[in-house]
């Protein structure tokens, strides 16, 4: 893995990263911690760099398939951990 496959996912990142601490910063309706910051940047990045990879090093239908699956994943995810959709 080149350095270049990192950046783009650390800076798309970094940028959903700050504009939901100005948000939580200007409003009271968003009210995240330390862990929550951690865990969303962990699934922002992880997502990111996977669709980074899939879309240097794939071609053709693996590539949309795999892009599909990468986001479909990543929203599941995001929703349960914020409003617990699957857990009750």
């Amino acid at each position: 893995m080149k350095p270049a496959d990192i950046t783009w996912p650390l800076g798309i990142t970094a940028a959903l990263l700050l504009a939901i601490a100005v948000a939580n910063w200007q409003s009271d309706a968003v009210t995240w911690g330390l862990v929550d910051f951690a865990l969303a940047g962990f699934l922002l990045f992880s997502v990111s760099l996977s669709i980074r990879l899939l879309w240097t090093r794939s071609r053709g239908i693996v590539r949309g398939m795999g892009i599909v699956l990468c986001l479909g994943l990543g929203v599941l995810v995001w929703v349960e951990l914020a409003v617990g959709l699957f857990s009750g």
